[in-house]
């Protein structure tokens, strides 16, 4: 009789073996798993922007991709609605904690939403302090090169 050695160490038959590697006896179904949507209650503001992303003309390209297979294609929208829920709930956030520090509320530009080249769905405020983020470390980068090659000093110092 033949024995299998398990991860653990111990041998056991090769019947015991497969039961052991799940509930099913080692059978492994092809089952289709469900995306589930996201439930969020949704600001008349975060309606408006999503209802508008979903009826772009990007949305529809992406969801309705003919280069990508049929059952591929079955989740992209719900995967697309899920990202662009919790894009707005990271806006809704921030828009929060700008009034929280007396600063005036976000407007509806800045929750409008848009599908980058790469497939991520990002809001205009986002893409704005993503924008200037980099801005500021293009400058910081410019002036410790500067500084390096013994150019003038930066401003932050003083001499």
């Amino acid at each position: 009789m033949a024995f299998i050695q398990n991860r653990d160490g111990t041998l056991s038959t090769p019947e015991a073996y497969k039961e052991s590697l799940n509930w099913e006896g080692g059978d492994h179904k092809n089952e289709k798993i469900e995306i589930m949507k996201m439930r969020v209650a949704l600001r008349p503001i975060e309606r408006r922007a999503f209802d508008a992303f979903m009826a772009s003309d990007a949305v529809k390209r992406y969801v309705n991709n003919k280069q990508i297979a049929e059952d591929k294609r079955e989740g992209r929208k719900t995967l697309l609605e899920n990202s662009a829920v919790q894009e707005l709930m990271r806006v809704r956030t921030e828009d929060r904690r700008l009034q929280d520090s007396k600063k005036p509320p976000l407007k509806d530009a800045d929750y409008r939403l848009s599908l980058t080249s790469e497939g991520i769905v990002i809001s205009k405020y986002r893409e704005k302090q993503l924008r200037e983020s980099e801005l500021q470390q293009e400058k910081d980068r410019t002036a410790a090169a500067l500084e390096a090659m013994g150019g003038r000093a930066p401003d932050t110092h003083s001499w």
